[in-house]
């Protein structure tokens, strides 16, 4: 005689059950139907909460560090590298599939640019949003469909690292092999400076005696020096002008 597992209602479909009871009763009047789907609204969220939040934890193991295959050159030089988009999409397609979840990303204007939203929706029916505020990317001469393109792109990348805690395959809180190196901020940072100074990347390395194929791989102690001697620069391409 096989043993048979008798399995018990949970106490969110009990609570379901006796409100949809209670609301095909004709002696129910409005007011209390409508509290009473309002609190059935309630539970199926928190119970679609509860299911995405399940999904999630059993998922998030499995994402890969993404390995960063694109570059970013400034003025013919490498500065910096990216994991791109197609990447991430193909390295977490089939994980989101497997645990049922998926992607889908809107956009808003915004003064001089958009604002880019990615949305992580479960079967269950819960979803979870994540937004940034982006220029329009005019880099290299891009046209204004080229440039809104990109910036889409951006949007969808960085909305789902995000959403997923994406790490790429250098990403470790700025430090790598025992040394601290500058921050995304601070790469801009130093890249303006270079920028406002029409300054060489290749050539400043050497001259500063630095050792990096990217900015973004250069030393954290090295970056007031580098910060002052732009400054220096500066200060002295005013004065002549």
């Amino acid at each position: 005689m096989s043993d048979i597992t008798i399995r018990q209602p949970s106490q969110t479909t009990l609570y379901l059950d006796l409100i949809t009871r209670a609301a095909a009763d004709p002696n129910v009047d409005v007011a209390k139907m409508q509290a009473l789907l309002d609190m059935q609204e309630r539970i199926m969220g928190r119970q679609a909460e509860m299911e995405f939040n399940t999904a999630f934890s059993a998922m998030e193991p499995k994402i890969p560090r993404i390995k960063k295959d694109g570059l970013v050159e400034y003025k013919g030089s490498k500065a910096f590298k990216f994991a791109t988009w197609e990447a991430i999409d193909h390295a977490i397609r089939p994980i989101l599939r497997e645990h049922g979840f998926s992607l889908s990303f809107q956009t808003a204007p915004a003064p001089n640019g958009m604002t880019v939203t990615g949305t992580l929706l479960h079967t269950s029916g819960h979803s979870r949003s994540s937004s940034i505020l982006l220029a329009v990317d005019t880099s290299g001469g891009k046209n204004a469909i080229q440039g809104t393109g990109s910036t889409f792109s951006y949007g969808c990348r960085y909305t789902t690292r995000m959403l997923l805690n994406i790490v790429t395959d250098d990403d470790d809180d700025g430090r790598r092999g025992g040394m601290e190196f500058i921050t995304p901020a601070q790469v801009d940072q130093l890249l303006a400076a270079m920028n406002s100074t029409k300054t060489d990347i290749d050539r400043f390395f050497q001259v500063m005696g630095i050792e990096a194929a990217t900015v973004s791989e250069i030393e954290a102690r090295d970056l007031p020096r580098l910060l002052n001697a732009l400054e220096t620069k500066r200060q002295k391409m005013e004065g002549k002008s």
